[in-house]
């Protein structure tokens, strides 16, 4: 049917960044969120021209408005403004504004979390506004700036977030707020996922599980009274424990809660009662965590089918580095399932915390510990990182674990695997670059309006405690504006790789792609109409 000039056109798209910057008590801790009281001088929200997440300004950013809005002035609101077409990602929209309207910057402010976006329609301006939220978190010390409001502004002040009631907002701060201020449970979860450097990504895919049983019972949970606002409690759980749990390690993080809610959408889809919703939850969580508990196995029977068909029939020589709990169970599994295999390993020590050692110790324990006479049947060698191309021409695999596997087949692994792939390609030409690691760890596609976080730049001491130095020349060194990096992760292009095994067998780049976008497709069933 043709169209009239009666109907209504499609709305307008308008996407902008909130984000609270946040400071904690000396006393207890507690969180505190500051606000700022707009002036007479910003009529209403900054003008965005064109739809999509690249708008190109057609007016100077400074002063822009929109005068068809509503008006906000002397409202108390976060900082906020538009995404421009220069901004890479929400993220780095939030930078901007942070900067512009405070001074603030990453050596003042550091990202507690991003909170789910959302999108509202105004009817009356056919208009839908989409808002990312952030909260920042001021860093402690003497240097770090305080806060220097612009002409935007009059004043600002810090406030706990149950006293935002109490002040006359922009539209919808309060909802924004309560995306990226959780329970103390929660807060509590996040930090240990984010601080847990001991253990790979299937551990703390488990400890996400946990982490969401444990959501269900805390004492927001107990207060829901119908299973409609238990589901949506239990989503925005998920969502920040997949999200702002470990993002560097998010996928298979994203994926176990992913599939839980997934199964207790399907098995409580009907029911009305909350205590049992609750209690088939708390049951359907459980069992994925036994589940899991197969998979390690099924990963040790696919690697040893790749090594039959692609290593030594008598003596396997492979190497490897850092330390992940996949690759230390097949390695003890391939010993002892085939009595008459040999094995050199060679492993790379895995600088700052040294989990090469400690891997190559582990297994060795363990099979010294069994009856088998599998001990007798490897063969270790370890030595330092800046060695791998001398490992690496007495190697017919380099094995490697993964904490992410892109849509691309790009694989994000601990740093020091992409020197160590690179070398031995050019040193050895004929070598095979296998990744073992479950399904899971694969992400879904990365697209303009996700948030993309910083690197995971870890505590310095864990690098400068190896220094042969004394703690004064060492901070010596560092007052002189030396720069200590510890980034626990790095890209090896798919490219580079020859071979993907998981609990399914040996996967191709088309099937990961296939396999990403189920994922995706998944994230917007659950979290979509949020």
């Amino acid at each position: 049917m043709a169209s009239t000039s009666n109907e209504k056109p499609p709305p307008r798209k308008r996407f902008v960044v909130s984000s609270f910057i946040c400071k904690r008590t000396d006393t207890h801790g507690e969180l505190l969120v500051s606000i700022f009281k707009r002036s007479d001088q910003v009529r209403s929200y900054k003008f965005v021209p064109n739809p999509g997440l690249t708008p190109a300004r057609s007016e100077p950013r400074s002063g822009a408005t929109d005068t068809s809005l509503p008006p906000c002035r002397e409202k108390w609101a976060a900082c906020s403004g538009s995404i421009d077409a220069t901004d890479t990602n929400p993220l780095a929209a939030a930078w901007r504004e942070l900067e512009e309207e405070t001074t603030l910057t990453s050596t003042d402010l550091t990202l507690l979390r991003p909170g789910k976006s959302y999108s509202i329609v105004d009817e009356e301006l056919n208009t839908e506004w989409t808002i990312y939220p952030f909260a920042f978190l001021l860093r402690p010390g003497p240097k770090t700036k305080t806060i220097t409001i612009d002409w935007e502004h009059t004043e600002h002040r810090f406030i706990r977030p149950e006293e935002l009631q109490s002040y006359d907002t922009v539209p919808h701060l309060s909802a924004s707020l309560c995306r990226v201020v959780v329970t103390a449970d929660l807060a509590a979860g996040l930090k240990a996922l984010q601080t847990d450097h001991q253990n790979g990504a299937r551990v703390l895919a488990t400890r996400a599980l946990e982490t969401l049983r444990d959501a269900g019972v805390n004492e927001r949970a107990r207060a829901v009274s119908s299973t409609q606002e238990y589901w949506r409690e239990m989503r925005m759980v998920g969502w920040h424990i997949a999200k702002n749990g470990r993002p560097s390690m998010g996928a298979a993080i994203s994926y176990v809660v992913l599939d839980a809610l997934d199964k207790i959408r399907a098995e409580t889809m009907e029911e009305s009662d909350v205590t049992t919703f609750k209690q088939k939850a708390s049951g359907v969580i459980q069992r994925i965590a036994q589940d899991r508990t197969l998979t390690p196995d099924r990963m040790a029977s696919q690697f040893q089918q790749y090594i039959e068909t692609s290593a030594d029939p008598s003596t396997c020589k492979i190497l490897t580095l850092s330390s992940s709990s996949t690759v230390r169970h097949c390695l003890i599994e391939l010993l002892t399932r085939s009595p008459d295999r040999r094995l050199e390993l060679f492993v790379l020590e895995s600088r700052p915390l040294f989990e090469g050692v400690t891997m190559a110790e582990s297994i060795l324990n363990t099979l010294n510990s069994r009856s088998s006479g599998a001990a007798s049947r490897i063969k270790v060698t370890v030595a330092p990182d800046s060695a791998a191309a001398l490992l690496a021409k007495e190697a017919s695999i380099i094995l490697l674990g993964a904490d992410r596997i892109s849509s691309e087949g790009d694989v994000s692994n601990k740093m020091g695997s992409l020197p160590t792939v690179v070398v031995a390609k050019m040193v050895s030409p004929q070598v095979k670059v296998a990744i073992l690691s479950e399904a899971e760890k694969i992400a879904p596609p990365q697209d303009r309006g996700s948030v993309e976080r910083e690197e995971e730049d870890n505590d310095v001491e864990e690098v400068t405690r190896g220094w042969p130095f004394s703690q004064d020349r060492k901070q010596a060194l560092l007052e002189n504006d030396v720069k200590v990096r510890n980034v626990y992760f790095e890209k090896i292009p798919a490219k580079l790789i020859d071979a993907y095994i998981c609990e399914d067998g040996v996967l191709s780049v088309g099937e990961i792609e296939r396999r990403s976008q189920q994922i995706a497709d998944l994230e917007g069933k659950i979290w979509g109409d949020m």
